[in-house]
């Protein structure tokens, strides 16, 4: 458990997470256990790092979430701009939804648009 919660650590740090997402108490904890202990015994012990183990990793594992929420948001982009752009005469507009670049730039687009002047699409951006 404590080599777990190292590697986690390690990574929370590397992402910002870990003065961000844990209290001082959670931290001195972690800091605690890892430093001075060879393996936890306490079961109460082992179930409050479990806790905060279980809180970093579901903030780690997030980003694939929004990656491809993203994806989502910027196909669905993609294809009405494609489509309006094909009825409006463009022969290979409707090629635009499939290229990668430019679903990536709509969704980059979109998250970075105050919510009150986005689209409303079928897709849902929030969690």
């Amino acid at each position: 458990m404590l080599h777990e919660l190292v590697a986690l650590r390690t990574r929370a740090m590397r992402k910002g997470l870990w003065f961000k997402l844990l209290t001082p108490v959670e931290r001195s904890i972690c800091e605690l256990a890892i430093r001075s202990l060879r393996a936890v015994r306490s079961r109460r012990l082992a179930g409050v790092l479990r806790a905060i183990m279980d809180k970093l990793v579901s903030y780690l594992k997030r980003p694939l979430q929004v990656m491809a929420r993203a994806w989502a948001v910027g196909y669905e982009m993609a294809r009405i701009i494609s489509s309006v752009a094909f009825s409006w005469g463009h022969p290979g507009a409707l090629e635009w939804a499939r290229s990668p670049e430019f679903v990536t730039y709509l969704a980059i687009t979109y998250m970075n648009t105050p919510s009150y002047y986005r689209p409303r699409l079928s897709v849902s951006w929030a969690t």
